[in-house]
C-alpha cells in the first residue's frame, strides 16, 4: 500500500482498462484517489464509464493544461479525504466487516458491474473458481467459465440488469477441479445513485447431491424394484411418446409381448426366491440382446413389454427369437440342482394412423397366446392385416394362422 502523501502512475491498456480500475481499488482503497489520463480523446460515453468502474477524475488528453486541473482537483479531493480520516476509518471497518461476512459464508458469492466485470466476492467464490480474488476482480464469466456455459450467465445477466429485480435459475458451473455440478444461482440487480441497475450480486447453491436424489427417487418410481426394468406406467408413458413420434415420422413401430412359461411351476416347485432369479435372468437377456434403440418393461408377474422403434414387425420377431433361443439355453443353479426355463413371444407392428400402441400391443398379446397354444417357447407374429379385420397370426418361420 501507498504513503497517504505518495504518488504512483500506472500504465493500463485500453482495453482492459475497466478491469484494471476495479482491481487497482481492491488494492489500494477507497481513501485514495484515481485519475484516469487517457492518450487520445475519449467520447462522453467513454467518460461516463470510467466513472462508473471507479475513476475518480478523467484527463481528457494528455494537454499540460488538462492534466495540471486534473491533477489539481486530485489533491483537493485527496486532501478532502485525508483531513477526515475517521470517516475514512469507519468506511475502511464497514468494507472489512462485511468482506469478513461473506467470507465466513459456506456459499459463494460474487458482484459484477454493468459491464459484466466481477467486481468482488467472497472465499467461497475463489475456491470455487480455484483463483484468489485479485485475479477475478476485473475478469469476466467468458475468463473463468467454458464458453457454453458463460453464455448462459451472460444472457441471463442482461436480462436482470433490462429489468432489475432478482433471478433465480439452474444451471451448471465447472468448479476447480474440472467438475460440472449443478446449482442453483440467486441473482439481484443493485440500482445505482439514479436508481436504474447498476450491478448484479449473486450467490450460488450446490444442488448436485439434490439432482442425483431426485433422479434416483424418480429412477426407482419408474422401475421393477426386483428387476429393475422399467414399470408398466414407464412403459405407457415411452409408447404415447412413440406413438406421437411415428404419427409424424411415419417410421415403423413394433412391439413384442413376453411371457415366462410355466412359471408358476417353478415357483412351486422351488419356492418364490428361486422365481425370482429366474425373472433376473429373463431381464439380464433382454438387455444383452434387445438392442440399444429398444427399450423393455415389465408388465406384471412374469410377463414383459418391449418397443422396438425403426423395427417392423419381421425384424421385432427375429429380435425376439434371439431372446427366445438365449433365454432356453440358460440353467440357474438352485440349491444343487439347475432350473430350466423357456418364455414365449408374440410381436405386433403399429398401424400407424389406423390404431393406437395399446391395440397392437392387445395383437401382439393376442399372438403370444398363440404361441402358448402351440406348444410353448415360440415366437407367434399378428400380420399386418387392413384396419377392421381380425388378427391374423404367424408362427415365426412357420405356415400363417388364423386365431
Amino acid at each position: 500500500m501507498p504513503r497517504r502523501d505518495a504518488a504512483a502512475a500506472v500504465f493500463v491498456a485500453r482495453d482492459d482498462v475497466r478491469g484494471s480500475l476495479a482491481r487497482l481499488r481492491l488494492l489500494i482503497g477507497a481513501c485514495a484517489v484515481i485519475v484516469v489520463v487517457a492518450d487520445e480523446p475519449l467520447s462522453a460515453d467513454d467518460v461516463d464509464a470510467l466513472f462508473e468502474s471507479g475513476a475518480d477524475d478523467v484527463a481528457a488528453s494528455l494537454q499540460p493544461d488538462d492534466l495540471a486541473l486534473a491533477l489539481r482537483r486530485a489533491v483537493r479531493l485527496a486532501l478532502e479525504r485525508t483531513t477526515r480520516p475517521a470517516d475514512g476509518a469507519d468506511l475502511a471497518a464497514q468494507r472489512g466487516f462485511v468482506q469478513a461476512s461473506i467470507d465466513n459464508l459456506p456459499s459463494p458469492i460474487f458482484f459484477t458491474g454493468s459491464d459484466g466485470r466481477y467486481v468482488g466476492c467472497n472465499k467461497a467464490f475463489e475456491r470455487l473458481i480455484g483463483r484468489p480474488s485479485a485475479q477475478i476482480v476485473g475478469a469476466t464469466v467468458y475468463d473463468i467459465q467454458p464458453m457454453n456455459l458463460a453464455r448462459i450467465y451472460e444472457q441471463a445477466d442482461q436480462i436482470l440488469l433490462r429489468t432489475g429485480g432478482t433471478q433465480v435459475y439452474e444451471t451448471r458451473v465447472r468448479f476447480a477441479d474440472g467438475s460440472l455440478r449443478d446449482v442453483c444461482i440467486h441473482k439481484s440487480a443493485v440500482a445505482g445513485p439514479d436508481g436504474a441497475p447498476s450491478g448484479i450480486a449473486g450467490a450460488l447453491l450446490d444442488v448436485t447431491e439434490y439432482k442425483r436424489l431426485e433422479f434416483r427417487l424418480k429412477d426407482a418410481a419408474d422401475r421393477d424394484p426386483l428387476t429393475q426394468a422399467f414399470n408398466r406406467r414407464k412403459f405407457m408413458e415411452l409408447a404415447a411418446a412413440l406413438e406421437r413420434s411415428v404419427q409424424e415420422t411415419r417410421q415403423p413401430l413394433s412391439v413384442l409381448v413376453m411371457d415366462l412359461d410355466h412359471f408358476k411351476s417353478i415357483n412351486d416347485a422351488y419356492g418364490h426366491a428361486a422365481g425370482d432369479i429366474v425373472l433376473c435372468g429373463f431381464v439380464d437377456v433382454l438387455r444383452s440382446e434387445i438392442g440399444k434403440d429398444n427399450m423393455f418393461a415389465r408388465a406384471g408377474g412374469e410377463e414383459f413389454y418391449a418397443l422396438c422403434p425403426g423395427s417392423t414387425v419381421e425384424a421385432a420377431a427375429a429380435i425376439a427369437e434371439r431372446l427366445r433361443a438365449k433365454f432356453e439355453a440358460l440353467g440357474f443353479a438352485w440349491e444343487g440342482t439347475t432350473i430350466k426355463a423357456t418364455a414365449s413371444f408374440g410381436a405386433a407392428e403399429l398401424r400407424v394412423g389406423n390404431e393406437t400402441i395399446l391395440q397392437a400391443v392387445s395383437r401382439a398379446d393376442r399372438a403370444l397366446y398363440q404361441s402358448k397354444r402351440a406348444g410353448r417357447n415360440k415366437v407367434h407374429v399378428a400380420s399386418a392385416a387392413s384396419a377392421g379385420d381380425g388378427p391374423h397370426l404367424s408362427t415365426h418361420g412357420a405356415s400363417t394362422d388364423t386365431l
